[in-house]
């Protein structure tokens, strides 16, 4: 049986950083209340969390 975060058992077996990446929770930059990394959107205000794709243009290349 699991007892949650302090589960000897996931410890041992490794499910425990799994399980701390599931929950683990960060603040929206929108709204600034916790959302798990889970997460894509935020369920309080709709604010994408995690982007697709980065901008066109967002990496450094050779110019000339």
């Amino acid at each position: 049986m699991c007892y949650g975060r302090n589960c000897a058992e996931c410890n041992r077996c490794g499910k425990m950083d799994y399980l701390n990446r599931m929950l683990a929770k960060r603040p929206c930059r929108s709204c600034g209340r916790e959302v798990s990394t889970s997460e894509a959107i935020c369920p309080h205000c709709g604010a994408r969390l995690k982007p697709d794709a980065p901008p066109p243009g967002a990496k450094g290349g050779a110019h000339g």
